[in-house]
């Protein structure tokens, strides 16, 4: 410690073996100043406490705003989420919960955390589909071919490879997109004619000038005995888009 004596202002030296008595050499003025270091300890105490509390309310305050009616059940499924505890009925109501609150973000972890806690490519495909809904184009790629890898072909979602597609041809990936359309044309019954991936995979094929393929494509179709006079329209109106192009 060092200080200046309130009587003869002299620089006043505590020796380390009586620390807890302030002695001034000059004129003999001491005092024990061990209490006011206990004081200042208490108080600093005091203070670290009162500032923890009003932390905390105010972290607790803004908890339930975030969550309103539904903060005491977000903390106990986020509880069980770390804990690993949560079953599907658990990641069900969190999901819904997020949605509620119209929290994308926590509504896509709730998805990313239900597979890591399963494996299983059903939660997969949820998950891809959802970042496809919020355009976010790289992540549902990476998400859908993450699925595919773990399905196979046998048989494939037709749904889902045509999300895939759409997605591979949105990120100029025309070559990858023909594949998952062709897979999907490929277990089609005959006589079935599904107009989306058919149409999707003509432009591709006409984008890329292989009218040959494209032509091949619609005769398929077109040799078949169809009711459905929309029907007989698109592929007649297919013909005339690759012939205008050739």
């Amino acid at each position: 410690m060092n200080t200046n004596c309130p009587i003869c202002y002299q620089s006043l030296n505590c020796n380390e073996a009586y620390s807890s008595v302030a002695l001034c050499s000059n004129c003999g003025w001491s005092q024990n100043v061990k209490p006011q270091k206990k004081i200042n300890k208490t108080q600093m105490s005091i203070v670290k406490s009162m500032v923890a509390a009003s932390i905390g309310f105010l972290l607790l305050l803004f908890h339930f705003s975030k969550w309103g009616s539904d903060s005491a059940s977000i903390v106990y499924l986020k509880t069980a989420e770390v804990l690993r505890l949560a079953g599907p009925k658990q990641y069900n109501h969190l999901f819904e919960v997020c949605k509620k609150s119209n929290k994308h973000d926590c509504m896509e972890n709730t998805l990313k955390n239900y597979y890591r806690s399963t494996g299983e490519p059903e939660q997969l495909k949820e998950l891809a589909l959802f970042q496809m809904k919020r355009e976010k184009t790289a992540s549902a790629i990476q998400t859908y071919q993450k699925y595919f890898s773990m399905t196979g072909d046998s048989p494939i979602d037709a749904q889902s490879a045509f999300n895939y597609a759409k997605l591979l041809e949105k990120n100029n990936q025309p070559e990858e997109a023909l594949v998952y359309y062709g897979k999907i044309l490929s277990q089609q019954e005959k006589h079935i004619v599904p107009v989306n991936v058919v149409r999707n995979k003509l432009n591709i094929l006409i984008q890329m000038n292989r009218q040959q393929e494209a032509l091949q494509l619609v005769n398929q179709y077109k040799n078949l005995k169809h009711d459905d006079k929309y029907l007989r329209q698109e592929i007649a109106q297919w013909e005339k888009q690759i012939l205008g192009k050739s």
